[in-house]
């Protein structure tokens, strides 16, 4: 068996498809979970000489606080005081969008009640007449318009949930910072076309000249000037890769699908994938694909399947029962496609749902179903494949990274999803692809925090095939001590993944026909409905 140093290297995504070519010359450091990456982020923003560019996705201005305490434009307008140029690029969203269900004079606008620090320069970058489309990228880039950038960027949000400790003691989950996530810095080369990109998605930020669309004033808020050329900062090789629409800065650019299909299609050994979705149906088959080469998959997802738990909480906990093992895994398993029928039924009779101009809303992507109905329990039924989630305590921890590790040679992490959505030409999206050591030390990073920080075991730690065996094994074992009642050693535990799909379907399904109809007053009975 070949370790990890002697495999043969994933691909670069080709230029044409990607617009920034893989450079040597940059350091990639992973950031596990928020608060230690937040409390960098205080640190790399305190020593700013220059510049602080943000973008922003989704933003609880009202509630999140820094390391300090401060609350995200109040820390903002404390750095815009000593002279530093602080621009942040927020995503404005022009109708009411279902899943989200948030108010969008709250959310993708100046918050009522929220000061905005008259020194501190926003764009509204807006979606235009798509109620789907999200500028879904999270970068923050520091002395960006400096030969020194440096950059944080990966999945996390900007939110309570997101401030989170690695270990994710019990405490901190049951009060509601249960969210595990992965950002990485990077510095040199790589932090260059990252600021470049920054710069192009800022002065092509749509409608932000109208009224609402900037702030303090369009003077203010104005174009930048492309960056100067960095420099060599360590010996990663590092492709800064992304998810844009034709107009959103270039014709349109979908290189970190293309990364994602190189680096599945030339997997050797092991891949290790963390993500929020498990909803792209040609990913999922090229993962199948690999399986049967003989290459061992770990996919970890949300042990809760339902995204929606603030919505629904009794169908959230419906799902984390069937997907860990309960009173109702059996009776999901047996009747799910009966159940899906019935629900179709339900939904399909009532009145579409709109935006708030009007217009017809979409239900939930047709390749989402067929991942979940099909593609997913297939994979989940391969001996090469594993599905797990984290579990502190009995109490399931949401994933939310975006990230894939092969061969423990090659790491892409970002913002975008494992659904098509991320991928195509449609949302805004940003990741890197590193070769070298930075895939090994997230590795490591991650497999010790789900093995309760116990290190991978020394005659595992050169070669990809065992370490990974090693930590798939213990999520097994871990489920048979949560299905006995036990205390689990470690966070990572084994899912129920033949039905992990179908109830995504089911509850997905149920949450859509449920905000159309505006029943968000309704009593709630799943297992009732479940029955059907």
């Amino acid at each position: 068996m070949q370790d990890h140093d002697t495999v043969d290297e994933v691909s670069p995504v080709p230029l044409g498809v990607a617009s920034f070519p893989r450079r040597n010359g940059s350091t990639v450091i992973p950031l596990v979970d928020g608060r230690p990456t937040f409390a960098r982020l205080d640190e790399l923003m305190s020593n700013a000489t220059s510049s602080i560019w943000i973008t922003v996705s989704f933003l609880d201005a009202e509630r999140w606080r820094s390391p300090r305490g401060e609350p995200f434009f109040g820390m903002l307008g404390r750095h815009a005081d000593r002279g530093v140029d602080v621009r942040v690029l927020i995503w404005r969203l022009e109708f009411d969008n279902p899943v989200l269900h948030k108010p969008q004079s709250t959310f993708f606008r100046p918050v009522p009640g929220v000061a905005l620090p008259k020194n501190v320069k926003i764009r509204w970058d807006s979606s235009g007449p798509d109620h789907r489309h999200c500028h879904h990228e999270k970068t923050w880039v520091v002395d960006g318009d400096t030969d020194e950038p440096v950059v944080v960027e990966g999945g996390i949000v900007l939110n309570c949930g997101s401030i989170a400790t690695p270990g994710h003691p019990l405490a901190e989950v049951i009060a509601g910072h249960d969210v595990h996530d992965v950002d990485v810095e990077i510095r040199g080369i790589a932090a260059g076309d990252v600021s470049t990109h920054f710069v192009q998605r800022w002065n092509a930020a749509h409608r932000h000249s109208e009224d609402g669309g900037h702030w303090p004033s369009l003077a203010a808020a104005s174009s930048l000037a492309e960056p100067p050329r960095p420099r060599v900062c360590g010996s990663d090789s590092v492709q800064v890769l992304r998810t844009l629409r034709p107009g959103s800065a270039t014709a349109g650019e979908t290189s970190i699908l293309a990364a994602y299909r190189a680096a599945i299609t030339q997997a050797r050994h092991t891949i290790y994938i963390e993500q929020q979705h498990i909803a792209h149906v040609e990913l999922l088959e090229l993962l199948e694909q690999a399986c049967d080469r003989g290459v061992r998959v770990l996919y970890v997802v949300p042990s809760n399947p339902c995204v929606l738990t603030a919505y629904l909480p009794q169908w959230a906990a419906l799902g984390v029962e069937a997907v860990l093992g309960g009173e109702y895994a059996g009776r999901a398993a047996a009747s799910a496609m009966s159940s899906v029928a019935a629900l179709l039924r339900w939904v399909l009779p009532s009145a579409p749902a709109t935006t708030l101009s009007g217009e017809p809303l979409s239900m939930p992507s047709p390749d989402c179903d067929e991942a979940f109905l099909s593609t997913v329990p297939r994979l989940c039924r391969h001996p090469n494949f594993a599905l797990a989630g984290l579990v502190s305590g009995g109490h399931p921890i949401y994933v939310h990274s975006k990230l894939m590790i092969v061969d423990d040679a090659y790491l892409v992490v970002g913002s975008a999803n494992l659904v098509d959505l991320s991928l195509r030409a449609d949302h805004t999206e940003l990741a890197v692809a590193a070769w070298g050591s930075s895939a090994r030390q997230l590795r490591d990073e991650l497999y010790c925090e789900h093995a309760d920080c116990q290190a991978i075991p020394h005659e595992h730690t050169e070669n990809a095939v065992a370490s990974l065996d090693w930590l798939t094994q213990r999520s097994v074992s871990n489920a048979m001590h949560l299905a006995a009642g036990e205390p689990t050693d470690g966070l990572l535990v084994e899912l129920r993944g033949r039905l992990y799909g179908n109830v995504l379907f089911l509850v997905n399904t149920f949450f859509m026909e449920w905000r159309s109809r505006g029943a968000a007053d309704r009593p709630l009975d799943p297992k009732a409905k479940l029955r059907e």
